[in-house]
């Protein structure tokens, strides 16, 4: 929709649509920083939705990601994204690699996704990153570069199961 319109800065209303995928919707637009009314209710693709929206810092709390599948890269480069992030239940969400990597993102992180495989690269190059992350981690078989580079955290990860994880290549 709106990929790589740099200077577009307005409010977006979409009433009556129910988008299923609104990856890259955003990309790049770089000096995007306005309120969102999507009915995100049936979206099941958020990938790369923000990345490189490099203002955007606004809430999400209005999502629905309840049918969300795949959110690879959904806030990657988002450098100024530092809203608290409750994704609720999303009972389908298989893949969310690199979901906060390359950005300053730091804040509280809530998510309930029981068939989660891919969590790969989440705070990678994420300099700033050092809150909680509440969550189930017990489907995830790839861990690969989860922090890495994330040089400011330091919070106890012993609590995590982890069990099926299969790479933890460049985990920190």
């Amino acid at each position: 929709l709106l990929m790589g319109a740099a200077k577009f800065n307005k409010d977006i209303t979409i009433r009556g649509a129910k988008p299923t995928n609104i990856s890259f919707m955003f990309q790049a637009a770089a000096s995007f920083n306005s309120k969102l009314n999507i009915d995100t209710s049936n979206c099941d693709n958020f990938t790369g939705m923000f990345l490189s929206a490099s203002k955007f810092n606004q809430p999400l709390t209005n999502f629905d990601f309840s049918k969300a599948v795949l959110m690879g890269d959904m806030l990657s480069y988002a450098t100024s994204f530092n809203q608290p992030i409750d994704f609720g239940n999303m009972p389908l969400l298989q893949k969310a690699g690199y979901i906060f990597s390359n950005s300053n993102f730091n804040s509280s992180i809530k998510f309930n996704a029981p068939i989660l495989q891919d969590a790969s690269g989440w705070f990678l190059n994420n300099p700033k990153f050092d809150n909680t992350i509440i969550g189930s981690f017990r489907s995830v078989v790839n861990m690969e570069y989860f922090f890495w580079y994330a040089s400011s955290f330091n919070k106890p990860i012993n609590d995590w199961d982890i069990r099926n994880v299969l790479s933890f290549i460049g985990f920190m």
